[in-house]
């Protein structure tokens, strides 16, 4: 498995504090502004963990193997959050 594959694999299947259906779509709903933030943090966070995760594939000839369906979630939830995800 690619790096870039797992860090966003594990991403989604992590617990957080804010309880979110990431398959609702009209997400954020009634989240706190505190929670908002927080997430919002850790999504900026994420997006530094796969701009690495795809420099360490390209230098060890990892093949291309994003999760398209995971990586479509992720980007749904940056845009709610105004985080432009693509790296």
């Amino acid at each position: 498995m690619c790096v870039i594959s797992m860090v966003a694999t594990d991403w989604l299947e992590r617990p957080t504090t804010t309880q979110v259906d990431w398959t609702v779509t009209n997400w954020p709903g009634t989240v706190s502004k505190e929670e908002f933030d927080a997430l919002k943090k850790d999504v900026e966070n994420l997006k530094v963990l796969l701009k690495k995760a795809k420099i360490y594939d390209d230098e060890h000839d990892q093949p291309e193997c994003q999760d398209e369906e995971k990586m479509e979630i992720l980007r749904k939830i940056a845009d709610v959050l105004g985080i432009d995800l693509e790296i």
